[in-house]
């Protein structure tokens, strides 16, 4: 079986002790599904939040870039697409580094899935599932020549400012969160002025 469930879990920012955890599997289990039942199957979805059909790899068509280029929003810079069919996505891990989801040498060392950990953590939950495709934000995969790009659709940026400001004003944010929310009211700022 051409099963992605250590993909996931990356970008879901969850390890495999994590996942056996929640479905009740060994770790040793997890890693050598081979010929898994329906059940487990339907376990391991439930606990990363896809459904069955996302656990298999699927071929598709590369999808390509089209016109590339820079958006500048306050004091970022945050490289940014057009795909073939129209989709405009903004890298990964620009979006990560304009939000400061990490500091200093290790913004050069990000793996992607800072951004899941973020949007999935509890005290944000009721912040974030306001807006639906936060709830299972996954990286648009494409390529530029062939240079692999992992971006998100560019309004997601937006939503994740909405959520993280909103959080601001009725909770308790943690010191990274605070830091977070700041530079969401910097990229808005940004936002009203390039027209997002």
């Amino acid at each position: 079986m051409n099963l992605q469930v250590k993909e996931i879990c990356e970008r879901k920012g969850m390890t495999q002790k994590e996942l056996a955890e929640k479905t009740g599997l060994t770790e040793v289990a997890i890693s050598k599904l081979s010929n898994p039942t329906k059940d487990t199957l339907v376990k391991i979805a439930d606990a990363l939040g896809v459904g069955v059909g996302d656990l298999f790899k699927k071929e598709e068509k590369p999808r390509k870039v089209v016109c590339k280029g820079e958006l500048e929003l306050g004091n970022t810079v945050i490289p940014c697409y057009v795909l073939e069919d129209g989709t405009r996505i903004l890298s990964g891990r620009g979006m990560q580094e304009s939000l400061k989801m990490v500091d200093g040498e290790n913004a050069k060392k990000m793996d992607g899935t800072r951004l899941a950990r973020y949007l999935g953590q509890k005290s944000l939950n009721p912040f974030i599932i306001k807006y639906e495709r936060l709830a299972h934000v996954e990286p648009i995969i494409c390529y530029d020549g062939n240079t692999k790009i992992n971006g998100y659709e560019a309004t997601v940026l937006a939503d994740i400012c909405d959520a993280f400001l909103e959080a601001r004003k009725t909770i308790q944010l943690g010191e990274r969160q605070r830091i977070i929310a700041d530079q969401c009211e910097v990229l808005m700022r940004g936002f009203a002025r390039v027209g997002i």
